[in-house]
C-alpha cells in the first residue's frame, strides 16, 4: 500500500480495534454447524484484489487510508457474507474467501459468482476519502480440498485449506482485467446456465503441468424472486415413466401366465430406476404376488451369495440372537417342499448363511459339489415358490453383483420360460455385462422433459405454483435426473428457514438454492445433518447398511446420543430406518449419499474407524468375521493393521476358491498382497506372500491369460521371492507358473526338465505329478509326441494313487487328469486312432465335470474342442464354441473367450458369412496374441486361412502364414506344423495357379515332418492335398501310391477326410491307370 513500516504498524492496529465483517451475519441454515474436524468436501474459492492500491497509498494520507480500507473490507466482505460465503482473511488490500464452508448449499459456485458481481458493479460506488473510485480483481475456482475448523486453535490457520484450488483461485485472479471476474474451468461448468461468460482461453498457470481453459464473467440471466409454501415430507409422485410401467405390467401379466421373463431396466445413478419398480410392485402387482429383492452393494461385490444370503436372514426373520437350533428351525419354516427336501434345503442353506449344521456326507463334497449343490437348492426354492405364487424378482445394482450370485441368478434365467416370474434387474447404463443378451427386455430410463420435472415440483411443494424462474432453474441446474429433482426440492425447503415435513411458510429465496452439482448437493445434504455428521460419516465406513449396536461401538457413544443421532439423520434424508424383524439396521437413502460421506473422511480418521469397526465385528458378529473373512480383512486393511488383514484376505480367497468364484479371490488375493507391500519384511509375511501368489497366479491365468502384463509382473515378483527364501510348498506352484510362462518352447522344455530334475530331488509325488504335466505340455507343443505320452502316462498313475484334485487352484487353473485326457484325445486323432480319440475326450469332460472345478472345465472344454477341429466336425465345433463362449463370458475368462471366437468364426466363415466369420476370428486372434501363449496358433492360422480362401484373399493367407512361420520356427512351436505347411502349400496355389513346384515342395516339407512327428493323419492330409494337385496338373509322380499306403498305414477309417481320400484315389485311378499307383 506504499506505508513506511510506522505506518504500516499503526494501519494494522487500526483495523484490527475495528473488525470489518462478520460471518456471523451470514444467513445460516437450519443445522450444520462448523467443521468439527478435517475433512474432505467440494469448495469455491474467492480471491479479490484491489486495483492500483500502491498508487492509492500514495495519494491518501495515512488515516484516510485506514477509513478507505475498512470500507473496501466492510463492501467486500458484506457481499460474500450475502451470499452465503465465509470470510478467511483480509490481505492488506486483498480478500480471500470460501463458499461452501464451514456449510455447503447446494448452489456454492452460483453464490459466488453473485458476491463477486456484486463487489464489481458496487465497489465503485462505495464513498471513500478524496472520493477515490476504487476497482477490485476477482478470480474464482472450484474443487475438493482439505478443510478443517479454521476457528480452532484462536487466530484462523492460513493453511488449513490444502489443495490446488486455491492456488488456481490465486492464479486466475491475478489475469483478471479491473472490475473483471476471471472463473476455472470446474466453475464455469456449474453456472454456465446462469450466467453468460466468454472464453478467456487457454493459460498455462505457474504450478500447473497443463495449460486451463478460463471463462471471463460478463452478466447474469435474468431472474425474479419466488416464494415456497410448506410440504409433507414424501417422495414425489411418479411422473413420466408410463411406457415403461406399462411394458413391465404386461411382461409380469405374461410371467402370471407362466411364461417367465427378464426385464433390464438401465439408467444412470437417481434416474428412477428404483421409484419404477417401486410402482411395479406397490402399486399394480395382486395381493397373491410375492416380491423378492435382492440388494446388492458395491462392499459385498467380493462376497460370492451375498444378496441371497441377506434375503435368506430376512426372511427366516434372524435377528442373530437366536440360539443356532432356532435360527435352523426359524429358516426350515420359510423353505418349502416335503419335510425331507426342506431338511436338506434346511443343512445346505444353513451352511451358507453360516449356521452350524451337522451334516456328515455334505462335508465328503468336493468344493465344486458344495457349490453347485448350493445353486441348485437356491434354484429349486425360487421354483417351488413360483409354483405357488406368481413371483417378481427384483435385484438392485447389478454392476455391484457378486459373480456366484450372477450364476445362481442366470442359471434360474433357463428355467424361467416356463415359470411364473419376472425377474427385474436394475443396472447403470456402464456396467451391463451379458445381462442386455440374456433379457427378454430392456428399458432404458432417459431423463425427465421439463414439464415432468415441473410435475415432480408441484408436489414437492405440496401443490404450491411454483414460479417459471424456479421450474427453468430446476430444469437447468438437473438435468432431468428424478433423484437431482427431488433432493434440490427438499434441500430448498431446508433452506428457507424449516426442517421437512414442518409446516411453515418460506421465506424469499431469490438468491436461487438450485445445486450446480451432485457432489455440492449431496455435501448440502450431509451439512443439514449438523453435529450428526460425523456418525453419518463413522455408518459410511461400515457400509450402506448399519446395525444399531455396530454403529454405537464404533462411534462410542451413549445410547440416548446415537438414539438423537439417527432421528435426525431420518429426519434429514440421509439414514432410511430397517423396517421389523430388522429394526436395528439403518440403510442410506442413496449409496451415493454413503459414497460422499465416506470420501469427506480424512485418512487419519478413516483409519481410526476402520480400525475400531474391525475391533466391534470381532466383539459383537464373530459369526460374520468367521463367515466372510473379507469383511474383517477389509476394514483391518483400511485401519493401517495391514499386517493382520494379510491372513484374512488369504483365507477369504481361499474360501471363494473352494466355491470356485475365481474373480473374488483374484480381488481378495490381490488386496492381501497389497497390504502385505505395507508392512515389514518377516518370514511370516514372506511365507504368506507366497501362498497368495500361489494361488493368485492359477487364478489370473484363468480370467486374463498367461501373457497378461498384470499375470507377468505377478510371476516375476514371485519367483524372485522364491530365490531369496528357503524352499516351502508355495514355491513349485510358482514355479509351476514360471515354466507356464516361458518366453518360447526351447525355454519350455529346458524350464520342464528343471522342473522334473526339481521334484525328483523333493521325492514329494504331488510335486512330481506336476513337473511330469508341465513336461507333457512341453513336448507336446515341441511335437515330440512320443515323450508326451509318456509323461502323461506317468503323470496318470500317480495321480490315480492318492486325491490331487485341489492341485487345479494351485497350478495352472486347471485338473492335471483332465488336461492329460484332452491331451490323448488330440494325440489319438493324429494317430489315426479315433475311437480312443473320442475315448479320450469322453472321460476328460467327465472327469472336469465331477470334480466341478471352473478351470479345469473351461480347460477341458477348449483341449476337446481342438479335437472336434482336428476332426473338421463343424457342427459340433459351432455348437460347444458357443458353449464355451458363454461359460467364459459368464465367468469373466479371457483366455479360453478367445478361443472360442476363433473357432465360431471359422465355423461360420466356412458354412455361412466369410466377412462375418473372419471378423470374429480375427478378433479371437488378436485377443490370444495379448493374453497367451502361442501354442495353439499353428491351428488358429490354418483356420484363418481357409476363412481367407473364402472370402478369396489368398495372397493374404500366404501372406500370414509365411510371416508366422518363421516365427513359429523361432520359437521352437512344432505341434500342427505338418498341417500348416500343408494349408500354406493349398493357399499358394489358390493365389498363383501356376506355382505348383513352390506348393511340391511345402507338402514334401509337411509330409516329412509328419512322418518325423509319427502323425500319419497329417501325412494322410498332405497326401490328398498332393493328390489334387496332381489331378489339376496331369502329374501324378507318384502320388497315388503314397495315398494308398498312407490309408494303409492308418488303423482306423472313419470320417470324412476317408471319404475324400478314398473318392482322390479312385479319380486318380482313372486319370492315371492303376500303373500310377
Amino acid at each position: 500500500l506504499g506505508l513506511t513500516i510506522g505506518e504500516r504498524k499503526r494501519f494494522l492496529q487500526a483495523l484490527a480495534d475495528h473488525p470489518v465483517v462478520d460471518n456471523a451475519l451470514a444467513p445460516a441454515p437450519a443445522a450444520g454447524p462448523a467443521v468439527t474436524r478435517p475433512e474432505r468436501r467440494p469448495l469455491t474459492v474467492m480471491f479479490v484484489d484491489l486495483v492500483d492500491s500502491t498508487g492509492i497509498g500514495e495519494r491518501l494520507h495515512g488515516e484516510d487510508l485506514i477509513e478507505m480500507t475498512r470500507r473496501y473490507r466492510e463492501f467486500c466482505g458484506a457481499a460474500v457474507v450475502k451470499f452465503g460465503g465465509h470470510v478467511e482473511r483480509f490481505m492488506g488490500d486483498g480478500i480471500l474467501a470460501y463458499f461452501c464452508y464451514p456449510t455447503a448449499n447446494e448452489n456454492d459456485p452460483e453464490r459466488a459468482v453473485r458476491a463477486a458481481l456484486t463487489i464489481v458493479r458496487g465497489l465503485g460506488g462505495v464513498a471513500t476519502p478524496a472520493h477515490t473510485p476504487l476497482k477490485a480483481r476477482i478470480g474464482l475456482a472450484t474443487g475438493r480440498v482439505i478443510v478443517s475448523d479454521l476457528a480452532a486453535g484462536g487466530a484462523p490457520d492460513p493453511h488449513a485449506i490444502l489443495g490446488s484450488t486455491p492456488n488456481l483461485a490465486a492464479r486466475v485472479q491475478s489475469l483478471s482485467p479491473p472490475n473483471g471476474i476471471i472463473i476455472s474451468e470446474s466453475t464455469f461448468a456449474r453456472i454456465s446456465g446462469l450466467f453468460e461468460c466468454e472464453p478467456v482461453g487457454e493459460e498455462k498457470l505457474k504450478g500447473f503441468d497443463q495449460a486451463l481453459r478460463l471463462w471471463r464473467v460478463l452478466r447474469e440471466k435474468p431472474r425474479r424472486g419466488f416464494r415456497l409454501s410448506e410440504r409433507p415430507r414424501s417422495l414425489t409422485g411418479f411422473h413420466g415413466r408410463a411406457y415403461e410401467l406399462n411394458t413391465l405390467r404386461m411382461l409380469w401379466t405374461e410371467a402370471e401366465r407362466g411364461e417367465g421373463k427378464v426385464v433390464l431396466v438401465v439408467g444412470e445413478a437417481g434416474i428412477g430406476k428404483s421409484r419404477l419398480i417401486a410402482q411395479l410392485t406397490d402399486v399394480h402387482l395382486p395381493f397373491e404376488a410375492r416380491v423378492i429383492r435382492l440388494a446388492c452393494s458395491a462392499l459385498d461385490a467380493d462376497t460370492p451369495f451375498w444378496p441371497l444370503i441377506e434375503h435368506l436372514r430376512a426372511i427366516a426373520g434372524l435377528t442373530g440372537t437366536e440360539e443356532p437350533s432356532e435360527s435352523l428351525a426359524k429358516l426350515e419354516s420359510v423353505l418349502l417342499g416335503d419335510e425331507e427336501r426342506r431338511r436338506q434345503s434346511r443343512q445346505i442353506l444353513g451352511a451358507l448363511i453360516g449356521l452350524p449344521v451337522d451334516d456328515p456326507d455334505r462335508a465328503k463334497l468336493q468344493p465344486g459339489d458344495l457349490r453347485e449343490q448350493t445353486i441348485a437348492v437356491l434354484v429349486e426354492e425360487l421354483l417351488l415358490l413360483a409354483q405357488r405364487h406368481p413371483i417378481c424378482l427384483v435385484v438392485e445394482d447389478l454392476h455391484w453383483l457378486d459373480p456366484t450370485t450372477q450364476e445362481v441368478l442366470e442359471r434360474l434365467v433357463q428355467s424361467l420360460p416356463s415359470e411364473r416370474v419376472l425377474m427385474v434387474l436394475t443396472a447403470r447404463p456402464t456396467e451391463l455385462s451379458n445381462w442386455a443378451a440374456l433379457a427378454d427386455t430392456t428399458l432404458r430410463l432417459d431423463r425427465l422433459k421439463p414439464d415432468l420435472i415441473a410435475d415432480m415440483l408441484g408436489d414437492l411443494f405440496a401443490g404450491y405454483p411454483v414460479p417459471p424462474l424456479l421450474q427453468r432453474e430446476v430444469i437447468d441446474r438437473t438435468d432431468g435426473v428424478p433423484l437431482f429433482v427431488e433432493e434440490v426440492g427438499r434441500l430448498l425447503l431446508a433452506r428457507a428457514g424449516r426442517p421437512v415435513g414442518e409446516s411453515s411458510r418460506a421465506n424469499d429465496l431469490a438468491d436461487s438454492e438450485i445445486p450446480a452439482s451432485l457432489d455440492e448437493l449431496l455435501m448440502a445434504r450431509l451439512d443439514q445433518s449438523g453435529a450428526d455428521k460425523d456418525i453419518a460419516q463413522a455408518a459410511a465406513v461400515l457400509g450402506r447398511s448399519i446395525r444399531r449396536d455396530v454403529l454405537a461401538a464404533v462411534c462410542a457413544v451413549s445410547a440416548e446420543a446415537l438414539e438423537q443421532a439417527l432421528a435426525a439423520l431420518v429426519a434429514t434424508g440421509v439414514l432410511d430406518p430397517g423396517a421389523a424383524p430388522m429394526h436395528n439396521v439403518y440403510r442410506f437413502h442413496h449409496a451415493l449419499l454413503q459414497e460422499t460421506a465416506y470420501a469427506s473422511l480424512l485418512r487419519d480418521r478413516r483409519r481410526e474407524l476402520h480400525a475400531r469397526a474391525a475391533e466391534v465385528l470381532r466383539e459383537l458378529d464373530p459369526d460374520l468375521v468367521e463367515l466372510h473373512p473379507e469383511i474383517l480383512a477389509w476394514h483391518l486393511t483400511e485401519g493401517s493393521k495391514a499386517e493382520e488383514a494379510a491372513p484374512h484376505w488369504l483365507e477369504a480367497a481361499r474360501r471363494s476358491l473352494s466355491r470356485s468364484a475365481l474373480t473374488e479371490a483374484t480381488r481378495q488375493l490381490q488386496r492381501g498382497l497389497a497390504a502385505l507391500t505395507r508392512v515389514p519384511t518377516s518370514p511370516a509375511n514372506l511365507s504368506l506372500r507366497l501362498q497368495m501368489s500361489a494361488l493368485l497366479g492359477p487364478a489370473l491365468i484363468g480370467l486374463r491369460g498367461p501373457m497378461a502384463a498384470e499375470t507377468q509382473e505377478l510371476y516375476a515378483a514371485a519367483l524372485e521371492l522364491c530365490e531369496a527364501t528357503p524352499e516351502e510348498d508355495s514355491h513349485f506352484p510358482i514355479r509351476f507358473g514360471w515354466w507356464r510362462l516361458s518366453p518360447d518352447f526351447h525355454t519350455h522344455i529346458i524350464r520342464a526338465e528343471s522342473l522334473l530334475e526339481r521334484a525328483v530331488q523333493r521325492a514329494d509325488p504331488g510335486v512330481l505329478l506336476q513337473a511330469h504335466h508341465c513336461s507333457w505340455a512341453s513336448n507336446l507343443n515341441t511335437g515330440r509326441f512320443d515323450r508326451c505320452c509318456e509323461h502323461i502316462e506317468s503323470g496318470l498313475a500317480i495321480y490315480h494313487s492318492a486325491d490331487y484334485r485341489h492341485h487345479a487352484r494351485l497350478y495352472g487353473n486347471h485338473d492335471a487328469k483332465a488336461c492329460a485326457h484332452g491331451i490323448l484325445s488330440q494325440l489319438r486323432w493324429m494317430q489315426g486312432r479315433f475311437k480312443s480319440a473320442l475315448s479320450e475326450e469322453a472321460q476328460a469332460l467327465a472327469w472336469a465335470n465331477e470334480i466341478g472345478h471352473l478351470g479345469s472345465r473351461v480347460h477341458t472344454l477348449d483341449l476337446t474342442l481342438l479335437h472336434r477341429v482336428y476332426r473338421r466336425d463343424l457342427p459340433e465345433v459351432l455348437e460347444r464354441a458357443g458353449e464355451l463362449l458363454s461359460f467364459t463370458r459368464e465367468h469373466g475368462i479371457a483366455d479360453h473367450g478367445a478361443a472360442g471366437l476363433v473357432f465360431q468364426g471359422w465355423v461360420i466363415a466356412l458354412k455361412e458369412n466369410a466377412a462375418a466369420g473372419l471378423k470374429l476370428l480375427e478378433e479371437g486372434f488378436a485377443r490370444q496374441r495379448e493374453i497367451v501363449t502361442a501354442e495353439d496358433f499353428p491351428v488358429y492360422l490354418c483356420l484363418l486361412a481357409e476363412a481367407l480362401m473364402a472370402a478369396g484373399r489368398a495372397d493374404e493367407a500366404v501372406e500370414r502364414i509365411e510371416k508366422e512361420r518363421l516365427e513359429f520356427e523361432r520359437i521352437g512351436l512344432a505341434v500342427w506344423m505338418p498341417e500348416l505347411l500343408r494349408v500354406l502349400g493349398d493357399t499358394v496355389l489358390a493365389s498363383d495357379p501356376h506355382a505348383d513346384i513352390r506348393a511340391r515342395k511345402l507338402y514334401a516339407e509337411a509330409e516329412a515332418m509328419a512322418m518325423a512327428q509319427d502323425v500319419p493323419m497329417l501325412g494322410l492330409r498332405v497326401a490328398m492335398s498332393e493328390a489334387r494337385l496332381a489331378l489339376r496338373t496331369g502329374n501324378s509322380e507318384g502320388v497315388g501310391i503314397r495315398l494308398r499306403n498312407t490309408l494303409k498305414a492308418l488303423p482306423e477309417q472313419e470320417g470324412q477326410d476317408f471319404k475324400e481320400a478314398h473318392r482322390l484315389v479312385s479319380a486318380l485311378d482313372k486319370a492315371f491307370g492303376s500303373v500310377s499307383m
